[in-house]
């Protein structure tokens, strides 16, 4: 069988995603929750999504792309396809090498409004964030655990986005409370 990814495994009975995005999916804020996944996947996420989350209407679960980028883009040209993007405001999310990408490029379409970054990637070009200067820095948040890596951009980042850090949390938000 398959290694289950991370976001597959279950807490206090329901998977790490449908925790996530029933989150998004109890906000007035979103009208649609979109997610992108491994093709090899969607049928899992799918009846993870369906078993786990009562109202789940407003969920889409469509394909990523061979590589991260690749994925972004298949969610562009989706909602690009399916909405229109003129009278619509998009909310948008990245972990990791998803929020570093995400970051880099967001400025490039106008109707994304707000962006969350989490845990960017590290070791890359730092430089790629001076994009988001090209964007309302109170629409850029950042989300970092202080024992993560990217931790040690805060003054790199704090200059172009409203920054919330969570105490004694690591690259995947699992925390040290006894300390």
């Amino acid at each position: 069988g398959k290694d289950i990814p991370k976001q597959y495994l279950r807490i206090g009975g329901k998977s790490i995603i449908s925790h996530t995005i029933g989150k998004f999916i109890s906000s007035d804020l979103f009208e649609k929750v979109i997610v992108l996944t491994p093709h090899d996947w969607i049928d899992y996420t799918k009846e993870i999504i369906e078993n786990d989350i009562k109202n789940n209407a407003d969920i889409i679960v469509i394909p990523g792309g061979e590589l991260r980028n690749d994925t972004i883009m298949n969610g562009i040209d989706y909602i690009e396809k399916h909405y229109d993007v003129k009278s619509k405001k998009l909310y948008a999310m990245g972990h990791s090498l998803g929020a570093y990408m995400l970051g880099a490029t967001a400025h490039l379409f106008d109707y994304i409004d707000r962006i969350l970054l989490i845990n960017p990637a590290t070791g890359l070009e730092q430089n790629e964030f001076s994009n988001m200067s090209e964007r309302d820095k109170n629409k850029n948040i950042i989300l970092i655990g202080d024992k993560d890596p990217s931790y040690d951009n805060y003054n790199e980042y704090s200059k172009y986005a409203k920054f919330h850090i969570i105490k004694r949390a690591d690259h995947h938000f699992s925390q040290d409370i006894s300390r």
